[in-house]
């Protein structure tokens, strides 16, 4: 199967790409939980993409504030990439029994 790549930052889909888990303490999340983490921080020039953006729990993302990684003595569960059309698929799967998807999304992710 081939994977069609996402071009346009999304919060949702990064979460999917994350599976709704912190980055830094691997905790599982909900949606509610779950926040934006820029790795190299907006304020040391960091940018919101594919490459930058982390899911965090909120103790995490606080922690964390500002600095960088090796300030803030934290690392990362693994290096943020551009998503898949694989990892949405994966994450509607496990995730569609507890959500309510809008109809739109049909024509996107489908089951295989």
């Amino acid at each position: 199967a081939t994977s069609i790549r996402i071009q346009r930052f999304s919060r949702m889909v990064m979460f999917a790409r994350d599976k709704l888990t912190c980055q830094y303490c691997h905790k599982k999340l909900t949606f509610n939980e779950a926040t934006i983490d820029h790795v190299v921080p907006k304020c040391a020039g960091g940018r919101t993409s594919w490459s930058n953006c982390v899911t965090a729990c909120r103790m995490c993302n606080r922690y964390k504030g500002g600095q960088s990684l090796e300030k803030s003595g934290m690392k990362l569960l693994k290096q943020p990439i551009e998503p898949t059309s694989c990892n949405i698929h994966d994450f509607h799967t496990s995730m569609r029994d507890q959500y309510e998807w809008h109809p739109d999304w049909n024509f996107y992710v489908r089951d295989i």
